[in-house]
C-alpha cells in the first residue's frame, strides 16, 4: 500500500515587482501650510513697507526702473532709493503705478488676514464680506482717482494716485458719457452699500416694526444670535427686577394702610372709653354721696351707742369730762441752754 506523498503546486504566486515611495503628500503635509502661511504674511508685509516707500521715492526710482535694461541689476539696485531696493522698487511700480494707485494698499490686508488663516487656522470675522469689499473699493477708488486726474494740469505727475487701470476706466467712461462718469461713480456706490450692508433690514430694525418681523430677519451669525440672546435674558432680568420692585412698594403701601386702620381703631377705643367715662362720672357721684350718707348715719348711730344709761342719773356722755380740757404752753418749759449735757 502506497504511502500518501505530498506534491508542490506548479502554480507559484509571483512577488510583484517595484517598490512603494515612502515620502509624503505635499498637499496634505502641515509642513507645507505652515511654509505657505508664513510666506503670505511676509509678503503682506513687504508689500506694505514697499507701498510706503513709493509715495515718497517712486519718482527718482521710476526713472531707474525704466532704464534698468540698459545696465545690470547691481548697479540699478543701488541707484534705488526704496527701502526695499530694487525689489521693493519694482513691485510698488507695478502695483500702484501701472495697477491700481494708491488703493493697492487694501490688498495688504486682505493677504495678511489670508496668510493668519492658513497658519493658525483662525479666521477673522467676516473675512469673505472683507474681500468683497475690498476688490471692488480697489476698481472704484482706482476708477474715481482716474477721473478727477483727468483733465489736470499735473496729471503726469499725479498718474500714481489712480494708476494704469484706473486712468484708462476713467478715460474711457469720460469719452462715452462725460459728466456722466461721476453719476455713474454715485449709482455704483450706492448699489455696493444698499446691497453689501443690506440697507432693507436696517431700515426696518430701525423702524421696530414688531417682534415678529425682527425675529424673521435675524442674522444667522450665531455670535450675533448669543449677543442677543443675553440682551433678551438682560431685558427679561430687568423687567424681574422692576416687578419685585412694584410688589415690594405695593406691600409697603399695605403696610401703611393697615399700620393707619390700626391706629384709626385706636383712636376710636380712646374715644368710647372717653365717652363711658364721661357718662359714669354723674353715676360715680352719686355713689359717693350715697356712701357719704350711709357713714353718717353709722356716726349718728355709733354716738348713740357711745350714750350710757345709768340709771337714776340719766345718759352719761363720756366725752363731757374733757370738753374743758386744754393743751398745755410752752412756758411750763424751763430753759437749759447754759448747761452741760454730760453723757453717764
Amino acid at each position: 500500500m502506497a504511502g500518501n506523498t505530498y506534491k508542490k503546486s506548479k502554480n507559484k504566486t509571483k512577488k510583484k515587482s517595484g517598490f512603494k515611495f515612502k515620502g509624503f503628500n505635499l498637499l496634505k503635509d502641515n509642513r507645507l501650510k505652515y511654509t505657505y502661511g508664513i510666506f503670505l504674511v511676509i509678503s503682506a508685509i513687504c508689500l506694505f513697507i514697499a507701498f510706503t516707500s513709493y509715495l515718497f521715492t517712486g519718482k527718482s526710482d521710476q526713472d531707474v526702473i525704466k532704464s534698468m535694461s540698459d545696465e545690470t541689476l547691481v548697479q540699478s539696485g543701488r541707484q534705488i532709493e526704496n527701502w526695499l531696493g530694487l525689489f521693493g522698487a519694482k513691485l510698488a511700480d507695478r502695483f500702484i503705478f501701472e495697477w491700481f494707485g494708491i488703493a493697492a494698499f487694501l490688498i495688504v490686508p486682505v493677504l495678511f488676514l489670508y496668510g493668519i488663516k492658513v497658519l493658525t487656522g483662525w479666521e477673522v470675522k467676516y473675512y469673505k464680506k472683507i474681500i468683497v469689499a475690498s476688490t471692488f473699493c480697489v476698481f472704484w477708488i482706482s476708477l474715481a482717482m482716474g477721473y478727477g486726474v483727468l483733465g489736470n494740469e499735473a496729471e503726469s505727475n499725479m498718474v500714481y494716485l489712480c494708476g494704469g487701470i484706473g486712468y484708462e476706466l476713467a478715460d474711457t467712461l469720460n469719452s462715452l458719457s462725460g459728466w456722466g462718469t461721476f453719476f455713474i461713480l454715485i449709482f455704483t456706490l450706492s448699489v455696493f452699500i444698499i446691497f453689501f450692508f443690506d440697507v432693507d433690514k436696517l431700515i426696518r430694525s430701525k423702524h421696530d416694526f414688531g417682534e415678529n418681523d425682527l425675529e424673521d430677519e435675524r442674522i444667522e451669525d450665531p455670535y450675533i444670535n448669543v449677543v442677543e440672546e443675553e440682551n433678551e435674558e438682560l431685558y427679561t432680568d430687568a423687567e424681574k427686577l422692576d416687578e419685585d420692585e412694584d410688589k415690594e412698594s405695593e406691600e409697603e403701601d399695605e403696610m401703611e394702610l393697615e399700620i393707619t386702620a390700626q391706629e384709626q381703631e385706636a383712636t376710636i377705643e380712646e374715644d368710647k372709653s372717653l365717652a363711658l367715662d364721661i357718662e359714669d362720672a354723674p353715676k360715680e357721684k352719686k355713689q359717693e354721696e350715697e356712701d357719704e350718707a350711709e357713714l353718717d348715719l353709722v356716726v349718728e348711730e355709733q354716738k348713740e351707742e357711745a350714750l350710757v344709761d345709768v340709771g337714776e342719773f340719766g345718759h352719761y356722755d363720756p366725752t363731757l369730762d374733757l370738753a374743758s380740757y386744754k393743751y398745755p404752753g410752752l412756758d411750763i418749759m424751763e430753759d437749759r441752754a447754759g448747761s452741760k449735757v454730760q453723757v453717764t
